[in-house]
């Protein structure tokens, strides 16, 4: 087979869903941070919304830590919703979180085209 029928060779299924798997890992915490653009949430929630909006399992043992590095990198601001019991941590972002968020997503759209095949062509 020629190196053009290669390349137009369609994805299966499991190519496509590997590669939403490893994009929403690649990118977990530009996703975590758009979440709580909105509005503040705990960590459940996120792994829910996660889901729903990308069809990825994120598990507690991936959500967890980085919610804490994020917040070590001042990125985002974790708050106990009751201190008293502290049962639910509920995070917010931060300036220095929509700074990066929105540096990051235009870093990503400025290199998609200057590494694109059809530029190179």
């Amino acid at each position: 087979m020629g190196n053009s029928k290669m390349a137009l060779k369609m994805l299966s299924t499991d190519d496509v869903e590997g590669f939403v798997d490893r994009t929403v890992r690649n990118f977990l915490d530009l996703f975590v941070l758009d979440l709580l653009r909105a509005f503040p949430r705990h960590g459940y929630d996120l792994m829910q919304r996660l889901g729903d909006r990308t069809g990825t399992r994120v598990s507690p043992g991936t959500v967890y830590p980085l919610l804490y590095e994020l917040e070590a990198q001042g990125l985002i601001l974790g708050k106990w919703a009751n201190p008293v019991y502290r049962d639910r941590r509920v995070y917010s972002i931060t300036g220095k979180g929509l700074t990066y968020h929105s540096l990051s997503l235009r870093s990503i759209s400025d290199l998609l085209p200057r590494t694109s095949v059809s530029n190179r062509l």
